[in-house]
């Protein structure tokens, strides 16, 4: 647990960062400078690209982390190993163009008439797919080496500050909407670019063109996961960004601009969880390897823990704050059709980072086909609620049927989990940690803060909340993780308890 307290205090302080640079870029940059419409488009331009990234990565970067613990005692087989990492996509991009080929028709036919817009830039789209997966395939590398931190920097704050500036060239050189695709692909080949600087110069790299240093069985047996792995990372992309394209086709692309500003507010609340997941999966991942459960049941339940804590603590700040939030926003009334998206959004992530690291910890197991079949169920109800909600309740519908999906799809790999692997995350902390957040909402939420500027009420109300957390966290002990990153945080802004 120490190498995931260490890693993910660092890389928290860099996602947090990475927060607020999301909070100016989602709640101010947008919505000042680009119409509704534009939101959308770049919205549906990243979701659509991440569907079709598993066909380009074709399974390595979770195949990577998995079996990385198996080679790298091994130079030569790591060298092997690495190499094969670097040839698989190669093919893959030639399967990922197919695929949008393929697909290019059906797509266009369902936007063609509320997304016009979309129809122009689609052609597009390999240009991003391929940056989007260069940057999740070095992602991988950092993660085995369990090092997130760097790979977290590039995509929490480089990357957000390159949609920033974006923007604000566009908006203020008063360019085509063209410049804003081209300046937006633009910034995720900056980011890959120097995420592969940044790895190379680690001298990690050992490159071998001896493919048989990797025994026959065990080839066999990687090829088999990443071919799951396909499956399993599309299928699970389907589930979260298939609901911006069904926005966009259904209600149009200015909906889903609306949708995606109040679902940036909602995913803030899961931050904490791909944190500490990023930096468990490899420490699982060797743990598995090694035959240690009872590191893999404790790390199960700390992260469980201080997932939700910390998911709870941003659901409550951003939810008590949210009316304030909108009145702050450039077009706040425009933007407030989404505050519902925001509630059920942010209910399905604190369920998500509540029941832990139950996927991870499944898809390390020689149980892992199982989470495929789960999730191909879900991306069924995904559709499917999509189809049914939109219609009647527009975005809101969209973001019950995402909620769904998500809520669902933890609860069957929370119970599969604990019936196959007898593992479950919940303690009698969990309890106390359910309690004393209940307590936080409730008391700031009947504490009257209303005065007449939204930034001081927000302020205030924040404050309290922080106070009480902080008093609570360090008296009641009920995670011990969570107290020492408090003492460290304080200590940086030179307060010591």
């Amino acid at each position: 647990m120490g190498i995931i307290r260490r890693e993910g205090a660092l890389s928290s302080v860099v996602i947090y960062l990475g927060i607020v640079l999301g909070f100016v870029l989602s709640l101010f940059v947008y919505p000042k400078y680009l119409a509704t419409e534009e939101i959308g488009l770049i919205r549906v331009l990243l979701d659509l690209s991440g569907i079709i990234v598993p066909f380009m990565l074709l399974g390595v970067q979770n195949t990577y982390v998995k079996y990385h613990p198996y080679f790298k005692n091994s130079p030569d087989q790591l060298g092997a190993f690495q190499l094969l990492s670097m040839l698989i996509p190669g093919l893959g991009a030639v399967l990922g163009l197919g695929v949008f080929y393929i697909l290019k028709p059906f797509l266009i036919s369902t936007v063609a008439s509320n997304s016009p817009l979309l129809v122009e830039y689609i052609d597009w789209l390999p240009a991003l797919i391929f940056m989007i997966s260069g940057t999740k395939l070095i992602r991988a590398y950092f993660r085995s080496e369990f090092n997130i931190t760097i790979s977290n920097f590039y995509e929490s704050i480089f990357l957000r500050l390159g949609y920033i500036t974006t923007v604000l060239v566009y908006f203020y050189l008063d360019l085509g909407v063209q410049w804003l695709v081209y300046l937006f692909i633009l910034t995720y080949a900056l980011v890959f670019i120097s995420m592969i600087i940044s790895y190379l110069s680690r001298n990690t790299v050992r490159i071998n063109s001896n493919f048989k240093a990797i025994d026959k069985e065990k080839r066999r047996e990687v090829f088999s996961y990443g071919l799951f792995a396909i499956l399993n990372v599309l299928s699970g992309s389907m589930i979260i960004k298939i609901d911006s394209w069904m926005i966009s086709s259904l209600a149009g692309l200015g909906a889903t601009g609306i949708y995606a500003i109040a679902l940036a507010l909602g995913n803030v609340i899961e931050l904490p969880r791909k944190s500490i997941t990023q930096i468990s999966v490899p420490v699982i991942s060797n743990s598995w390897k090694n035959g240690n459960m009872a590191n893999i049941r404790d790390i199960y339940h700390r992260t469980s823990l201080n997932q939700f804590i910390a998911s709870g603590l941003i659901f409550t700040l951003v939810w008590l704050n949210i009316q304030d939030l909108f009145d702050l926003i450039p077009n706040g009334d425009v933007f407030r059709q989404g505050v519902w998206v925001v509630f059920f959004i942010g209910l399905a992530k604190i369920f998500s980072s509540a029941t832990g690291i139950n996927n991870e910890i499944l898809l390390v197991s020689d149980h892992y086909r199982y989470s495929l079949a789960i999730r191909l169920l879900l991306v069924v109800t995904a559709i499917i609620t999509n189809l049914y909600f939109i219609p009647i309740y527009g975005i809101t519908g969209a973001a019950l049927a995402t909620s769904i999906s998500i809520l669902s799809n933890n609860l069957l790999l929370f119970l599969f989990v604990w019936v196959k692997l007898k593992m479950q995350p919940f303690k009698v902390d969990n309890l106390y940690a359910l309690i004393w957040l209940s307590l936080i909402f409730f008391v700031a939420w009947l504490v009257p803060i209303e005065f007449d500027y939204p930034l001081i009420n927000i302020v205030m109300r924040s404050a309290l909340i922080l106070v009480m957390f902080v008093f609570i966290v360090m008296r009641m002990r009920f995670s011990e993780d969570l107290k020492e990153m408090v003492l460290l945080s304080l200590k940086k802004v030179g307060i010591k308890l």
